[in-house]
């Protein structure tokens, strides 16, 4: 399942990717384009959902997640729309969740990270309580608990797939492994989320007020 929003130069391409390496279904959720996104995804063969206003990220894998659900689909995998996961580790992602040991799996691959990012990862991993290496990945895939999870009232009032999502699942027991991927830098366009230093604090505060209410709460506290 892939969020995307004006990726008309890459989508085609991560489509046709995932058509050489699995025989999946492919979902792409468009997050209202006004480039040829959905024509470009519909040209390589996937199916598509098209969002009537602009959501962001997390609310169009949350409609992806949704609609797996009414089609009763057990696993779901998530993947950038600009290139930067490869296909060739769809299937040793999906391995931890088919042979029953884990609920979801994090795509790692932390050479990608500069030395600021890593360094914001290990804040963010200290105060949250999180012990994942790479916990922005947006290459994951979540098993049919996680699915029901992810549903829930709790995460749609979260605003990004990452941090806020992982504690979530770590909240209600959810056994998280991460795996090694292949990851590749963007050939077109700049990250959502790093567009501009208003957009970067803008992520940065959300994140840490959500890591320091989390810590706060009684309940999850106790849980931990």
């Amino acid at each position: 399942m892939i969020p995307a929003f004006n990726e008309e130069q890459t989508v085609m391409g991560v489509i046709l990717g995932i058509k050489k390496e699995v025989d999946w279904d492919i979902l792409v959720v468009d997050d209202n384009s006004i480039d040829a996104t959905v024509d470009e995804a519909h040209s390589a063969g996937a199916m598509t959902i098209s969002l009537p206003t602009r959501t962001g990220a997390w609310r169009a894998i949350q409609t992806g997640i949704r609609y797996a659900k009414s089609e009763k689909y057990n696993i779901v995998v998530t993947m950038d729309a600009d290139g930067q996961h490869s296909a060739k580790s769809l299937k040793d992602l999906v391995k931890p969740i088919l042979a029953n040991q884990y609920d979801t799996a994090i795509g790692v691959c932390t050479n990608r990270a500069n030395y600021t990012r890593k360094l914001t990862w290990k804040v963010f991993r200290k105060i949250s309580g999180l012990s994942l290496e790479d916990i922005t990945s947006g290459y994951r895939a979540y098993g049919a608990s996680s699915i029901n999870i992810l549903l829930s009232p709790e995460a749609t009032m979260l605003t990004f797939q990452d941090l806020g999502v992982l504690m979530l699942l770590s909240n209600e027991r959810q056994k998280i492994v991460e795996t090694e991927v292949v990851m590749f830098e963007r050939n077109f366009g700049i990250s959502k989320i790093y567009s501009s230093w208003i957009a970067i604090w803008v992520y940065l505060t959300q994140t840490l007020l959500l890591c320091i209410a989390k810590i706060s709460m009684p309940w999850y506290r106790n849980s931990e």
